[in-house]
């Protein structure tokens, strides 16, 4: 097959001649695994080598690499080669001739690309790498080729070498291979150590993709002699799909004995979501793997994604929930999963934290961000606590279960007390419904010598300089002052009679002795205290400025009489009590009368004696009082008559007894 008759090796094998002056060299052994069928049309193959470097051949060089013949008959490989002779090597040829040379160290690995046009017969075209250009002892390199934008592009880790166009755009009906290679030798002279040869793939739809199949090959290149046993093997190694070794003294299966047979199971198991599986993928393959993030059990408990779990060669563990695993052997992703509760952390007024999804024994700090929210100006909800009994703004819960905190908040007014003089208390911030103690402390200021300035009362109509308002909306309250007026007081009787030793009170302040008032004010005195007697008084009364009230008292004068039968005077004894407790013993005098001015207003009583007879009597708020006796000439007079009386009685009855002897005249009836 014309894909196995490598140019460079010829390149090689004349320079060799050139060296050496002897053709020696005919063998070219070739071992590794081809692709199955069904990794035919393709654009492209790569392959992942193992670098072992140094290593002698006794004869020939060794070379180690990917290749493909393409549906127009052109070839092109690469890898990495290592030469048995040191000396200088063209390091770059096309068809024109090779371009430049290199000194290349007997045992040392370098990269390569290799390719043959169509119809070509020529020696070397292609690329090597500098000496020890394949990577150190040890190390892994991939090297690929693939078309694309009209030519065939060579890398090695990706990294482009060179690129050249071939007629071809696809594979045809060929499959790429993996090989190892003694080339230009001319005897079974080396022993060669174990390469390993991993993921040969196919490049189809922009990407590379592992072949499914492998196939063992142990045989020779294009034109080599075939009467010497090839020596060298080809294993699968460590039963592992597409993972294969090539070298000295390993099996020599048959030639399309199957190596692997490509395709790995990918296993998802989940609790959740409805995503587990069991798949078989082409081996090699990178297959995403995704699961959401949570899935809802109910409005207040879900599941939380947290994380796969896998096994197998390429699986992943870890936290993504989406991410991509690559099948270098059978795998299995477990979904891990961990439940979550709602904490639902709300507030009516401000801002409120710590709501939100978490694990159970999760340790939360929640609150609000301030203890009170401003409604306006003068109205704003102060913190009260939370529906868990906590009553700090915040707070700490471990999660358990699905939970619910409410903050609660209670009504605040403002309490905005303005006055232009004065201490004023009692303002600021107040529950609805509560109670504020307003107060000012003010002491009249003096304007003159008749005239203060006094605090007169609040905005709402309250006179008092304290009071306890409910609070059950914003108040506002401004100090009212006015002028003081110096005011005197007259009290009098009725009939306009000053009366002394008064005392006058407005409401309970006594304003006998004169005192300030506000002008233009209606006061009223409710009463006053005259000869210890308390006598209400209700009167009313204003003023404009300073000066003197006058002020009536309801009190009388108190007539007490005491007359005979004949309505003349009798000096008797009169005994009286007055309401205030005050008593009076007086005679009456030879005018009968004792006149008592000034009474307060209320009752006398008592009694009044002549010729020791003893009368009760009674005044009663002014009303005067009096009492009959019968004197010595009313007795003197009585007495007098009845003599005349009695001797008229008797001379008519003597009259009547004449009338009626025997003789006189009857009148019958």
């Amino acid at each position: 097959m014309r894909e196995f008759r490598f140019g460079w090796l010829l390149g090689a094998f004349m320079l060799i001649i050139l060296l050496s002056g002897t053709l020696n060299a005919y063998y070219w052994f070739q071992f590794g695994a081809r692709a199955g069928s069904i990794a035919n049309q393709n654009s492209g193959a790569s392959v992942t080598i193992q670098t072992i470097s140094p290593q002698m051949s006794n004869s020939g060089s060794l070379g180690y690499w990917v290749g493909e013949t393409l549906d127009n008959g052109a070839f092109l490989q690469v890898g990495y080669v290592i030469e048995n002779q040191s000396g200088m090597y063209p390091s770059r040829c096309n068809t024109s001739g090779c371009g430049a040379y290199e000194q290349i160290k007997a045992g040392d690995a370098q990269w390569f690309y290799e390719y043959f046009p169509s119809g070509f017969d020529g020696a070397f075209l292609g690329a090597i790498g500098p000496d020890n250009s394949a990577g150190i002892n040890g190390t892994f390199h991939n090297y690929a080729f693939y078309y694309s934008g009209n030519v065939w592009h060579f890398k090695i880790d990706g990294n482009e070498m060179g690129n050249v166009s071939l007629g071809a755009s696809s594979s045809g009906v060929s499959v790429p291979v993996a090989f190892g290679e003694v080339a230009n030798t001319s005897g079974v002279y080396s022993v060669l150590p174990k390469v390993i040869f991993s993921n040969l793939s196919v490049y189809r739809s922009g990407s590379f993709i592992p072949v499914q199949q492998g196939l063992a090959y142990i045989g020779y290149g294009v034109g080599s002699q075939t009467n010497l046993k090839n020596p060298y093997g080809v294993e699968e190694l460590y039963n592992r799909s597409n993972y294969f070794v090539v070298g000295s003294n390993l099996a020599q299966p048959h030639n399309n004995t199957q190596l692997w047979n490509l395709g790995y199971n990918l296993v998802i198991n989940s609790s959740y979501a409805n995503i587990s599986s069991d798949t078989k993928y082409i081996a090699y393959s990178e297959i995403g793997i995704s699961s959401p993030s949570e899935v809802q059990i109910n409005s207040t408990v879900r599941e939380k994604f947290v994380g796969w779990h896998g096994t197998g060669l390429g699986s992943y563990s870890g936290p993504a929930n989406s991410t991509i695993v690559t099948l270098d052997g059978n795998i299995t992703e477990t979904a891990l999963w961990q439940k979550q509760y709602l904490l639902n952390v709300s507030s009516q007024y401000g801002s409120s934290f710590g709501g939100g999804w978490y694990f159970g024994g999760s340790t939360v700090n929640y609150g609000v961000e301030s203890g009170f929210v401003q409604n306006n100006a003068a109205q704003r909800q102060a913190f009260a606590g939370w529906s868990n009994g906590n009553r700090e703004i915040n707070g700490t819960l471990v999660v358990d279960g699905p939970s619910q905190i409410r903050a609660t908040w209670n009504t605040q007014y403002l309490v905005n007390i303005i006055s232009q003089y004065g201490n004023v208390s009692g303002g600021g911030w107040y529950y609805n419904n509560s109670l504020a103690n307003i107060s000012i402390s003010f002491s009249p200021m003096a304007i003159d010598g008749k005239t203060k300035l006094g605090f007169f009362g609040w905005s709402n109509g309250n006179r008092n300089s304290s009071f306890a308002a409910k609070v059950s909306g914003p108040i506002v309250l401004t100090t009212q002052f006015r002028d003081l007026y110096l005011t005197g007081f007259a009290p009098q009787s009725a009939s306009g009679t000053p009366l002394e030793d008064v005392a006058l009170f407005i409401g309970d302040m006594n304003v006998t002795n004169g005192t300030y008032l506000f002008g233009n004010q209606q006061y009223s005195i409710s009463y006053a205290y005259y000869k210890g007697v308390k006598m209400t008084l209700n009167s009313n009364f204003s003023i404009e400025g300073a000066g003197t009230v006058s002020a009536m008292l309801p009190v009388y004068n108190v007539n007490i009489a005491t007359r005979d039968l004949f309505g003349m005077p009798v000096n008797s004894l009169a005994s009286m009590q007055f309401s205030n407790g005050t008593v009076v013993d007086s005679y009456t005098g030879s005018a009968g009368r004792i006149a008592l001015e000034n009474v307060p207003y209320g009752f006398v009583e008592g009694n009044v004696t002549y010729l020791g007879i003893k009368q009760q009597l009674g005044a009663r708020e002014g009303s005067g009082a009096g009492a009959l006796f019968i004197s010595i000439l009313n007795i003197e007079v009585f007495t007098g008559v009845g003599l005349v009386i009695l001797i008229a009685f008797f001379v008519a009855r003597c009259h009547f007894r004449d009338r009626t002897q025997p003789g006189a005249p009857q009148i019958n009836l």
